[in-house]
């Protein structure tokens, strides 16, 4: 198993606030907009989960 990177997962949890920021949309309606559960974005924001192919895929 790959162990993930800190710094990149770091990167990618500020980018996705910064998309957030400029949707004016908060984590529950973020979620809900590319159907996902709040919680799973809630832990890519605070780094307890890695930020996934699929996720991205999903966000476009």
């Amino acid at each position: 198993m790959k162990i993930p990177d800190k710094t990149y997962n770091e990167r990618l949890a500020n980018r996705l606030r910064e998309i957030m920021d400029i949707l004016r949309m908060t984590v529950s309606g973020f979620a809900e907009f590319i159907g996902r559960d709040s919680l799973h974005i809630y832990g890519i924001l605070n780094l307890t989960r890695p930020f996934s192919h699929a996720l991205a895929e999903a966000i476009g």
